[in-house]
């Protein structure tokens, strides 16, 4: 069986799991091959989502399409093409699941759309640019990556910063920004060390992070949530700063190892973090920042930075 260009993605109700690239296949959780739509795309599937009533969309180019599971009647599953969509005018680099009700996708042409999950229509569009392509068709506005926390605010890197809109009304608010947070494009975005600190990897080849500068007041210690704990303001504050100018998170450290682009890392909580390249290095770090060990293909080595 020929595995080229694809990897298990996405799992649905811990039974199916899906393989993605070029073309989509359906497995049981027994490893047994079940049925296989082929990608009608030039490129290869990006990404992929589960969405309710066991239907999944997946990004290939410029285009989402939704399929179902469904059964036939001889017990057999199979995955069903129910729509195709293509309002971007550039590759889909980022797909994020914002709630029950809506997903986000977002391109190279610097376009976020959401979406509803009910009838799969665009129903919000942030950071519209004039010009995608920029000099030398270089995409400085592109969104390479996006999460949702809370389901309420959307990360989105675009460029070589990063922001966060407020997705929970009708109008979304632009609460948290840092335009140039790398020298070159952001490939990954995410949380660490439980959510005090913010982890951007980039094609400048370091991972840095992002937080306060100072710790937050007594209100603290009532912190429920990611955002809250990471800006060390509570929700409504967020709000009310952003009405005169989103607030900006502080570079805190950096780790620079890496002989090419970070692609992205993994968070132990306070313990520390490992980041991976394209130079093939896997990289270890403590939580001071210190990088403890390295290793490439099938080699291990350790090293120590003063």
């Amino acid at each position: 069986m020929e595995l080229r260009n694809r990897k298990v993605s996405l799992c649905l109700d811990r039974t199916w799991s899906l393989c993605k690239g070029e073309n989509l296949s359906l497995w049981n959780r027994n490893g047994e091959h079940l049925h296989t739509v082929q990608n009608c795309a030039i490129e290869d599937i990006h990404s992929m989502i589960s969405i309710q009533n066991e239907r999944i969309v997946a990004a290939a180019d410029k285009e989402l399409v939704s399929y179902e599971l469904s059964q036939s009647g001889d017990s057999s599953y199979k995955l069903a093409k129910v729509k195709q969509m293509q309002y971007h005018s550039e590759a889909i680099h980022s797909l994020v699941l914002i709630s029950a009700s809506t997903f986000a996708s977002g391109s190279v042409d610097g376009m976020i759309i959401i979406w509803t999950t009910s009838n799969l229509q665009p129903i919000k569009r942030l950071n519209p640019v004039s010009t995608s392509e920029g000099d030398n068709k270089r995409f400085p506005n592109s969104v390479q990556a996006l999460m949702c926390v809370q389901e309420r605010y959307l990360l989105a890197a675009i460029g070589c910063g990063f922001y966060a809109f407020d997705v929970s009304n009708d109008k979304e608010i632009l609460v948290l920004q840092k335009k140039t947070a790398h020298l070159s494009k952001i490939t990954c975005i995410g949380f660490a060390c439980e959510g005090e600190l913010l982890a951007t990897c980039s094609e400048d080849k370091c991972l840095r992070l992002w937080g306060q500068k100072q710790t937050a007041g007594e209100w603290k210690d009532m912190v429920v949530t990611t955002m809250e704990k990471f800006s060390g303001l509570q929700s409504n504050e967020l709000l009310q700063l952003s009405a005169s100018s989103p607030w900006e998170p502080s570079l805190l450290g950096e780790c620079c190892a890496h002989g090419g682009s970070v692609q992205g890392f993994l968070d132990f909580d306070h313990e520390g973090i490992v980041t991976c390249g394209s130079d093939g290095l896997v990289i270890i770090w403590k939580v001071n920042l210190t990088l403890l060990f390295y290793f490439k293909e099938h080699s291990f080595g350790r090293k120590c930075i003063s």
